[in-house]
């Protein structure tokens, strides 16, 4: 077990566990499934082979192409932000998050 954050006192990120080591001893520790942006912003550091990498997929940019035709549109927007689902649309290498594909069968229904 490990606790993990930044110390304001001595301004330093400071990782500690149960388990003991030695002084200087090299330690591993698993970062979790995270994106890049993620990583970066919460670790200051990119994987240049990250598996969990998304692309973030803009819900304006998804309605600048879907039919301006479609007469349920702003009831569909409505159920869909009312609902949550608006945020967090990615696509990765697994592809589309459920999410995203959420939005895009709303979008489809008639």
């Amino acid at each position: 077990q490990v606790t993990a954050a930044f110390n304001r006192i001595t301004r330093h990120y400071e990782i500690r566990t149960v388990t003991k080591c030695k002084r200087y001893e090299q330690v591993f520790i698993c970062y979790g499934p995270h994106d890049n942006q993620r990583l970066l912003l919460e670790y200051g550091f990119l994987a240049s082979s990250n598996p969990h990498n998304v692309v973030n997929v803009d819900k304006d940019l998804l309605c600048n192409h879907i039919s301006q035709k479609d007469k349920l549109m702003d009831r569909k927007m409505l159920f869909l932000q009312d609902e949550g689902l608006l945020g967090n649309l990615t696509f990765g290498l697994d592809g589309p998050s459920w999410r995203l594909l959420t939005v895009l069968k709303v979008f489809c229904l008639r």
